[in-house]
């Protein structure tokens, strides 16, 4: 089975060692899970203590790692949609309990009708029963890509789609999934009127961010590759090119790398 590569690792507690003790442990680990590139930092509230980068940008490559190396931060994105929900719903543009079909009943025709009742905090919080889509498989083949148009397009095509599928049959109320998130980003952008994208890069000024969209090697094949294990190997990739309008592990310009500039 292929499994993504995590190649960014935060660090949050701080203790007296030093810098070359630091890059030590961090090489152990990076070495351990077989992680090309590993960037780490120990921070607190207001304070940047040390960070660093080590390793190479491709597992078949010799090329240093370097501090200003961009990283995708898959599901770490569902971190700042939930932000940007909060921020909304603070705002009285919607509520934790809008239900989905609310905002689209043009879609309840043709869904599931288990999702009727569906609503923000349920997609947020996995508990709305949505497929999952954590195994590059489940998305169309990329010269069969069905989705077509610019982002908010191609997830509203998604979410509508991802509708029709049979619910997840697992035991208890919790059932993790990526697709869930890109059914509450289209929620975000009716009631803001603003795409996913742009709520994104308004958070990013707003927390003096350097934030962009995209594989990091998609736009510039010198910056760190995406990677696979096959076969118990190690394998970097080129990502396809198939929009599916996900906003973290789509297949994609919808996921999120972030510059690691750090600091107020």
């Amino acid at each position: 089975m292929k499994k993504s590569i995590l190649i960014l690792i935060l660090l949050i507690a701080y203790d007296d060692i030093t810098s070359q003790d630091l890059q030590s442990i961090a090489d152990s680990i990076r070495f351990e899970y077989h992680i090309p590139e590993l960037g780490f930092a120990i921070v607190s509230a207001d304070s940047v203590y040390e960070l660093d980068c080590l390793g190479f940008k491709r597992a078949d490559s010799r090329i240093a790692a370097e501090i200003t190396d961009r990283f995708h931060l898959g599901s770490n994105t569902k971190a700042i949609t939930g932000l940007i929900a909060t921020l909304l719903v603070k705002e009285k543009q919607l509520q934790w309990d809008t239900k989905f079909f609310d905002l689209f009943p043009d879609m309840q025709q043709g869904s599931n009708p288990i999702y009727a009742n569906i609503t923000l905090i349920d997609l947020l919080a996995h508990r709305a029963k949505i497929q999952p889509f954590t195994e590059g498989e489940e998305f169309p083949n990329p010269q069969e890509c069905r989705f077509k148009g610019d982002a908010s397009s191609q997830r509203y095509q998604f979410v509508k789609w991802v509708l029709t599928l049979d619910p997840v049959q697992t035991e208890g109320s919790v059932s993790y999934s990526n697709a869930g998130y890109s059914v509450a980003a289209i929620m975000l952008e009716k009631a803001s009127g603003k795409s996913w994208e742009d709520l994104v890069l308004d958070l990013g000024k707003k927390l003096n961010l350097d934030i962009g969209f995209s594989w990091p090697n998609s736009c510039d094949a010198s910056q760190p590759w995406g990677h696979w294990y096959v076969d118990n190997k190690v394998i970097p990739t080129p990502m396809a090119n198939c929009g599916s309008g996900q906003t973290d592990k789509g297949i994609r310009k919808m996921l999120l790398t972030m510059m690691k500039k750090y600091g107020r």
